[in-house]
């Protein structure tokens, strides 16, 4: 599943204390299809270099009280005050990674700065 790495990734930097600062944009439909929420909530609470946004895409206010709907640049640009400085990995299935991709760059980001890789059968 694309999002094992990123967990283990976060959970490393969380168990050594580094001050790599790191921003999770999470999507799935509803919190029910998120593996791992509880352990990455956990994972916010013990590293304060870590934010953690789920994002769910069909819930709605009566069931979800984060953020909802699909990551795009305005949401981006909440949490990441300059959206030039980080790396991005994205994960998961081609469609949704192929249109993060696109966000990023017309969002203005260099694609250097942009690590993919595409899980097919979700």
């Amino acid at each position: 599943m694309g999002i094992t790495p990123i967990r283990s990734m976060i959970a490393e930097a969380t168990n050594q204390k580094t001050d790599h600062d790191l921003t999770l944009l999470y999507s799935n439909k509803t919190p029910e299809d998120a593996p791992f929420l509880s352990d990455f909530e956990d994972m916010e609470k013990r590293n304060r270099h870590f934010t953690f946004v789920p994002v769910m895409t069909r819930s709605d206010a009566d069931e979800w009280s984060g953020e909802r709907g699909h990551i795009d640049a305005e949401l981006l640009k909440r949490y990441v005050s300059d959206i030039n400085k980080p790396i991005y990995y994205l994960s998961g299935p081609g469609d949704m990674v192929e249109a993060m991709q696109k966000m990023l760059v017309d969002a203005g980001v260099n694609e250097d700065n942009i690590r993919s890789e595409e899980f097919a059968g979700y």
